[in-house]
C-alpha cells in the first residue's frame, strides 16, 4: 500500500453552505479518510466499509460535485469501466465566515458539521471493533490493540488553556506528518480531538465588570 499523499495539494477551504452540508455526513467523512493514502474505486471503498457499493454511489457523486474528490484514473475490467477516486487536498478547513453562529443562516449547517466529526468517530470505533472480531474469526492474529476514550472538564485560566491548546496542536501536527509505513499489515490509527471552552447559560463569563469601590 503506497502512500501518495505528498502529491496532493495541502489545503482546500470549504467556503459555501452547500459544500459544508455535503461534508457534514459521517459516512462521507469515513469515505474521505479511506481515500487519504491513495486513489480507490467505489468497490474498494465499499469493501473497506463492509457496505454494498450501491450504498455509496450517491455519496461519491455529492463529494465529487462539491470538489472533495475527483476521478484520477480509469481502468477497464471486463466490460466495466472502473473509476479511481482521490481527494482534492490533504486537509479541508472551514472558512472562518461560516463559523459565525449568532444570527447566521449557516448555524444549522455548522452544527451538523461539528456533530459529523463525533458521529464519524463513534461509527468508526464501532465498525473497527466489529471488523476486528470478524477478521479474528477469519484467522487474523490475536494482536492486542490500544483504544483510549475519555472526557474531562476543568476550570483553568485562559493563559493555561492557550498553553494546552498549543501543545495539542503540536501533537496533532506531529501525528499528521508522521510518514505512513508501507506495510499492509499495519493498522490505521485515528485521532479525534476537541478542546473548547464549555459554557453554560446565565454565567458571568465575558460580561463587562462594574467598577470596584
Amino acid at each position: 500500500m503506497t502512500d501518495k499523499t505528498s502529491e496532493l495539494p495541502a489545503l482546500k477551504v470549504i467556503d459555501n453552505l452547500e459544500a459544508l452540508k455535503v461534508v457534514a455526513d459521517p459516512l462521507r467523512t469515513q469515505i474521505m479518510e479511506i481515500l487519504y493514502p491513495r486513489p480507490m474505486t467505489v468497490n474498494q471503498i465499499a469493501d473497506r466499509l463492509g457496505l454494498a457499493p450501491s450504498k455509496l454511489y450517491y455519496h461519491m457523486n455529492q463529494l465529487e460535485l462539491h470538489g472533495f474528490v475527483h476521478v484520477v484514473d480509469t481502468q477497464v475490467q471486463g466490460n466495466i469501466i472502473e473509476k479511481f477516486f482521490w481527494l482534492t487536498a490533504r486537509d479541508f478547513e472551514l472558512d472562518k465566515d461560516l463559523l459565525q453562529f449568532a444570527g447566521h443562516e449557516a448555524s444549522s449547517e455548522v452544527h451538523e458539521a461539528l456533530l459529523s466529526t463525533l458521529d464519524a468517530t463513534g461509527a468508526d470505533i464501532v465498525r473497527s471493533i466489529e471488523a476486528r472480531e470478524f477478521n479474528r474469526g477469519q484467522g487474523a492474529q490475536d494482536n492486542p490493540r490500544h483504544l483510549m476514550l475519555n472526557r474531562m472538564v476543568n476550570r483553568i485560566s485562559d493563559e493555561r488553556a492557550t498553553e494546552f491548546l498549543q501543545r495539542l496542536k503540536d501533537l496533532m501536527e506531529e501525528f499528521s506528518e508522521e510518514t505512513p509505513v508501507d506495510d499492509a499489515a499495519a493498522p490505521n490509527y485515528a485521532l479525534t480531538l476537541a478542546f473548547y471552552p464549555s459554557f453554560y447559560y446565565n454565567e458571568d463569563l465575558d460580561k463587562p465588570q462594574g467598577k470596584q469601590d
